[in-house]
């Protein structure tokens, strides 16, 4: 019988489960979908037991799939800035409000004025509604009935978690890190900000390494997984952290992980930072799985605003894709794809998704050429917002097996562009770190030619018209 770790990978669009071979090889992946609820705009919410329901189903399949195999441990990632509020039983008092989510935006003032700026400073990150705290706080003050009721509050991979190992109700550093309450600087969860707010520090849960076990399966939850008892299940990350495991190579400096969002990222240097009165908050910091800390600058805006833009222009991904978006002139249409906001390099509201400068000769597939084109253009900007990264750029997630998307963004960055072959990256960056807990080195096969595309026109034109556009949005903020 094969021995295998499992990672389960919990999006914002739906649930994978991959199993990992000690040899590396992924031996079988499984993909259940889902889709959130917005009753009102900029609400994005769901019902946790829909997760749970995903999981189930793909794990089953995932273990059909692979045939005889012996689970030796198991990692769990997950979408992050996520809010679940639960009972003494892990059982959720509200929906799970997600990061997409803007409702809590008219709080942020409040946030600002907290009396003492250091405390914000010590977040080393800038402050937006769609993060753990500030839903934290409008559930506080909206739904006071489900906040009473609540005796903790986790990250939706630490719900899900707390489904295979009930009653253990822990985070971890990766995840943590990014709720707008940790202290960045004591590495700790932000007590004092979270006083100074009013909130209940009682919800806080521990905070325990990601690779540490959390727990181990016992036989009454197997039976709905069909997963062996005993087997070690992590603490987990969140999925960007995750992604890194599979994706980290000295080879690249900015890695682009383009999903439902999208996300650049960069190594901070070693040492814990500190809080300078005038250090810019133009980007995040955030924990690793390990004790490194990566700078990140992300774009709320990636594969769910093209999926939007592809159901309203009636296409397939493929058409979708096979747009001339390689061929556009300095003249054609822009598309401004903030459909929910942005946070970095400057704070942009939700519901500014548009197409501009259309005439009488512009095609559905110009339109859907320019709304790759903009969805880019939206990276290179948070690109600009980060410490300068010279090195080599690698772009990961399934733009990145497209020749044509790497070749555009290269353009637009101005720079080389290799597109990284590791399928469901962030799914196996969970397996990897149950290996890591099970004291297991996993190494995973090495890509084949590197899939490189040199810059081969400049973008620069239309990019400032780009931006040109998007400072009328930021300046009527």
């Amino acid at each position: 019988m094969t021995g295998c770790f499992l990672g389960i990978d919990l999006g914002t669009s739906g649930l994978k489960a991959a199993l990992l071979g000690t040899d590396g090889a992924v031996l079988a992946v499984a993909t259940a979908e889902y889709g959130y609820e917005s009753p009102h705009p900029g609400w994005a919410q769901i019902d946790p037991e829909l997760w749970l329901r995903a999981a189930r189903r793909a794990v089953g399949e995932v273990l059909d799939a692979a045939g005889p195999a012996e689970v030796l441990a198991i990692g769990v990632d997950g979408q992050m800035h996520g809010l679940v509020l639960v009972d003494a039983d892990g059982e959720p008092v509200a929906p799970a409000l997600l990061w997409p989510d803007n409702r809590a935006s008219g709080l942020l003032e409040r946030w600002r004025r907290v009396p003492d700026a250091q405390s914000l400073r010590e977040l080393l990150n800038p402050l937006a509604a769609g993060m753990t705290g500030p839903m934290l706080d409008w559930v506080a003050r909206e739904w006071p009935e489900r906040y009473a009721c609540a005796r903790k509050m986790l990250c939706p991979k630490d719900w899900l978690r707390s489904r295979l190992i009930p009653g253990v109700f822990v985070s971890d550093p990766s995840d943590a890190s990014a709720t707008l309450l940790w202290n960045a600087v004591n590495d700790d969860w932000h007590h004092r900000l979270v006083g100074q707010l009013g909130l209940n520090h009682g919800l806080l849960p521990e905070v325990r390494p990601s690779a540490e076990v959390a727990g181990v399966l016992e036989s009454g939850v197997t039976r709905d997984w069909g997963l062996p008892a005993g087997a070690p299940v992590t603490v987990g990350a969140g999925d960007v952290a995750a992604t890194l495991e599979a994706v980290d190579s000295p080879a690249f400096e900015l890695s682009i992980v383009l999903g439902s969002g999208a996300q650049a990222l960069s190594w901070e240097p070693g040492g814990r930072p500190g809080a300078e009165p005038d250090r810019p908050v133009r980007f995040h910091t955030y924990r690793a799985a390990d004790e490194r800390r990566y700078a990140m600058a992300a774009s709320l805006n990636g594969g769910l605003v093209l999926g939007h833009a592809r159901t309203l222009l009636g296409m397939s991904w493929q058409q979708l894709f096979a747009s001339p978006f390689l061929e556009l002139a300095v003249d054609d249409p822009l598309f401004l794809p903030f459909l929910f906001g942005e946070r970095v390099p400057t704070p942009i509201s939700a519901g500014h998704c548009s197409w501009t400068g259309i005439n009488s000769s512009t095609t559905p597939e110009i339109l859907a050429a320019v709304a790759v084109e903009g969805v880019l253009f939206g990276i290179r900007r948070a690109v600009e917002s980060l410490p300068d990264t010279g090195g080599g750029v690698q772009l990961v997630g399934g733009a990145g097996s497209n020749p044509r998307v790497r070749q555009l963004l290269a353009d637009i960055l101005d720079r080389p562009v290799t597109g990284r072959a590791i399928p469901n990256a962030t799914a196996v960056g969970a397996a990897l770190l149950a290996a890591r807990m099970a004291g297991v080195e996993v190494t995973l096969p090495q890509d084949g030619a590197p899939a490189v595309a040199e810059p081969s026109g400049s973008a620069d034109d239309r990019y400032r018209r780009f931006l040109a556009q998007t400072e009328q949005i930021t300046a009527g903020a």
